[in-house]
């Protein structure tokens, strides 16, 4: 993976939660593991990210090159050092 990324785990109602903050440290992009499963939802916010800010782009349940990974966040049009708050939902 591309991105380092320790999570927190919840619950809420019959969804388990990860959150917490990604480190990019792949040239343009990163992927990492969420710790669900399946991401249902949730959102990916820049916290200190020196690029292209507010056009990154990211996708649930998808690993790099968009392989199909549950579980995994893609952050795209970003660079090393970008930090993002993280909060996903799922099982």
């Amino acid at each position: 993976m591309a991105a380092t990324y320790t999570p927190n785990f919840t619950v809420f109602g019959d969804m388990r939660v990860s959150y917490g903050t990604a480190t990019i440290a792949g040239l343009t992009s990163g992927a990492f593991a969420t710790g669900l499963d399946m991401i249902y939802g949730g959102v990916v916010a820049p916290c200190s990210s020196t690029s292209n800010v507010p056009n990154f782009q990211y996708r649930f349940n998808r690993g790099s090159a968009s392989t199909a990974i549950g579980g995994t966040v893609m952050v795209y049009t970003c660079t090393v050092g970008d930090d993002y708050s993280v909060f996903v939902w799922g099982k």
